[in-house]
This record gives structure tokens, sequence and C-alpha cells, in this order.
């Protein structure tokens, strides 16, 4: 159990940072004063003031003085940041919304942290931080601050971009298809709430035919099996219930996926669980194998990385020996400065541009690769996938550079190397750098064109 909410937390955690990473940024002198007088405020006033003992606080986005529903990228960039300082006060409660499902009442929230962006003319604002009573609806006294000053690039545009409201799981926010794990964490927390003490009698899971929903219902299968919830059958005709994931294939934004319980004797349905997830997403964790459609980080406002774009070009270079392949240039653009890391894959073997770490860091603007499509002797032909990763720390560059170029074919490596390891090794150190890496891919057919 312990092990799933981790599972899930980290990964919304994950999601969170990676969102709003590049807003805040050191020296900046915004984050000096959120550093310098906001947090120690908080803090100090939270940790020790008797009015606050036990209370729980919240954070909400303020407009014109009162609560407002719309909150930016640097709103949540600010709530980040402080919510992380105020971890480290003793006796200060913070409240976590996340999609774990509890089966007991949620305790009422006592306090919020209000924070107000008020734009001016270019990038003058003016950002205030107060605390809000939300029992008695008035505002705290001797709790509030203010800054004034300009807000740099990256910030006036985080501000721009809104945040989508709601948990993620929800109708609102639905969570990746991809994230198989943290999806069959979520439901099996559902389904302890509604069958505590599980079922009598043996159940059998039947395999959906989406293919997405077939991972998390092995994932979900795996863990049922550590649970003592259910006993499950391999076969059907033993079982007297039987256990199904059904999701609308038709949905393209927001498809919700659910567990049945199916009564054998009398067909009876139940609900047990549900999310809503996002069926063309893809798991923001790593690109962590060859898929015939291409594939983009969701990015924020903040974002490192434009999408890429591909064109054909004449067999000069690199491509110049290609024997009738074709030719494809690759181009994007870095908005800050940040180490590149460039690489493809064909036939599951990988090909890295620099073997070598140093001169990973490349200044912001327009970047172009050429890379050969190697027209195939069958009709069988696997994608050939191209993947960019900018990332603004030297030491996750280091990391992810090691990892990748240790990749079967890359660099020296057999291209019959233990594969699976490989890329298990590469998630683990995407996971570590989350909140310092983001990254595209796009996988190409033998005439260059985007699948």
């Amino acid at each position: 159990m312990r092990r799933m909410v981790e599972g899930v937390l980290a990964a919304l955690l994950l999601l969170t940072t990676a969102a709003t990473a590049g807003v805040l940024e050191p020296r900046d002198p915004l984050l000096r004063w959120l550093d310098a007088e906001v947090v120690p405020e908080l803090g100090e006033r939270l940790s020790r003031h008797p009015d606050f003992r036990h209370a729980i606080i919240d954070f909400m986005p303020v407009a014109d003085g009162a609560p407002s529903a719309d909150a930016s990228q640097l709103h949540t960039a600010l709530q980040q940041h402080i919510r992380q300082r105020l971890l480290g006060f003793d006796g200060v409660q913070l409240h976590l919304d996340t999609t774990q499902t509890s089966c007991t009442p949620p305790r009422a929230l006592d306090y919020a942290i209000g924070i107000e962006v008020t734009r001016g003319s270019g990038r003058e604002a003016r950002i205030t931080i107060a605390l809000l009573d939300l029992q008695r609806r008035v505002w705290v006294s001797g709790v509030s601050s203010s800054w004034r000053g300009q807000l740099t690039h990256a910030q006036a545009r985080a501000h721009e971009q809104l945040m989508r409201r709601g948990s993620p799981g929800s109708a609102a926010a639905p969570f990746p298809l991809g994230d198989a794990s943290a999806l069959a964490a979520l439901l099996l927390e559902q389904v302890r709430c509604v069958l505590p003490r599980g079922v009598d009698g043996a159940v059998y899971f039947e395999t959906p035919d989406d293919p997405g929903a077939t991972r998390v219902a092995l994932e979900l299968r795996r863990q049922l099996m550590l649970t003592p919830l259910f006993v499950l059958s391999e076969r059907e005709s033993d079982a007297e219930w039987r256990l199904r994931i059904r999701m609308d294939a038709a949905a393209t934004e927001a498809a919700e996926l659910g567990i049945e319980l199916v009564e054998r004797a009398s067909s009876t349905r139940q609900r047990l669980a549900s999310v809503f997830i996002d069926p063309r997403g893809e798991s923001t964790m790593a690109p962590s194998g060859v898929s015939a459609r291409r594939q983009d980080v969701a990015q924020s406002a903040s974002s490192l990385l434009s999408p890429l774009t591909v064109t054909a070009v004449e067999r000069t270079g690199i491509c110049r020996n290609s024997r009738g392949n074709v030719c494809a240039e690759v181009r994007f653009g870095l908005e800050d400065a940040s180490h590149l890391l460039v690489f493809s894959t064909r036939s599951e073997v990988t090909s890295l541009t620099q073997c070598d770490a140093s001169g990973l860091l490349r200044e912001r603007g327009e970047h172009r690769f050429r890379l050969q499509i190697i027209r195939p002797d069958s009709l069988h032909r696997p994608a050939t996938g191209f993947y960019v990763l900018a990332i603004r720390t030297r030491d996750a560059a280091l990391d992810l550079h090691r990892i990748v170029a240790s990749a079967p074919g890359a660099c020296g490596i057999a291209a019959d190397a233990d594969r699976g390891g490989w890329l298990a090794r590469l998630e683990a150190v995407l996971r570590r750098h989350g909140d310092a890496v983001q990254w595209r891919a796009i996988h190409l057919d033998e005439e260059a064109r985007p699948l």
C-alpha cells in the first residue's frame, strides 16, 4: 500500500515540477523576495502562533482581492516554491491535493495562502501574498507581503498560460494513459474503498482489447496479486466474478477508464472505480521505446524546446554517401541556453550524435540535425526515431549522456546488448532529474514523413 501511494505522489510531483521548471531562477529578484521575506514570515507565523496549531493550510489564486478559479503557470510556480520551503518548518501542515482516494471524508481546510499577480505595462507586475481565514472568510491581518518589479520573459509567458483546474485524473485534468503504474494504483485505491474486504469466490480478470487499457490492466493485475482483496482465477469457467476494465475508445481528450465487477450467476454489474485519462497521452517520464507515432512532452509556458519539424533535403554532409536513402533534416528551437542531447533509433538500435560528453551546452536559437532514413531490404521496416533532450543542469546532462552512450548500438556498444536493462536505467535517471529535463521525439517513415 505504502509503495503504491508513494508511486502516485512521486508521479504527480514530477509532473508539477516539470511544468514549472525555469519560471523561478537563481538570483531572480522575485525569488530572493520569496526566500528573504515571504517564506520566513509565513513559516514563523504558521509554525509558532497558537492560532495555527493543527491548522491545515492550502493555496489559492487571487484576483482583485478575492479568491479566483483561474491559476496561471506563474501562480503554480510561486505556490510550489513556497510549499517546498514551508515544509522545512516544524508544525506547518500543508494540504496535499492528489488523485489519491481517501475512504474517509476529508478534513475541512482552515487557511489558504493567497497569491495575486497584477500586471502593469510591459513586464511590470505587483505580486501580493497574504493569508486567508477560510472559516471566517477574512484576510488575516499582519500576514501580507507585496513585491513590485519586472517579470522575466519566462515569468511573463507563464502568467499568460492558464493551468487547467482540477486534480489529475479528473475530467478537467485527465491523467496520461501511458503512466500505467500510477493509473493502476489510483484505481486500486478506489477499489479498496468500495470493497475493503474484497469478495467471496474466485475472480477472473478480463484483458481489454484496447492496447493502452491493456497495459493498465496488466499492471493492475500485478498489484492485485499482491493484495488480499481477490482470489484471481486463470480460467473464466472457474470464477464466480469477472473483473473488467472499460474505456470510451471514441473520446479524444478525456476518456473515462473504469473497473466493473460482474457477478457470473446474475450478470449484475457494479462500478468499482474510475479515472479520466487522456487517450492520446504517452507517459512523460521517458522515451522508453520506439512508437510508430509522434510523441511530445506536454510543454509549459517555460518550455525549453519548440516542436520538431522535419524536411527531406539533399544528400550532403553526413548523408553524402547514403546511396539512394533519404536524408532528413530535423529543426527545433531552444528558448534558453541548455545542455543538448540528441540521438536516433532504428531497429531498436541507438545512434548518438556525440559520444564525447564535452560541449553539450548549446545557445538558444534554432538548431538543425541531419540523419539518414535507410531504405529497408524488406517490407517490414521499423520506424526511425529522433529524440531531443534539453537539460537545464550539467549534472543531469552528464548522467543522461552516460546512460544514452551505453544504449545498444551507441558509441561502440553491441547492438544486441540488454535493451530492457538500459531502458530501466534511463527511466531511473529521468525520474531523478525530471524537473531539469524536457524532451521531444518524432518517428519517420522511409520518405522522412512523420508517422
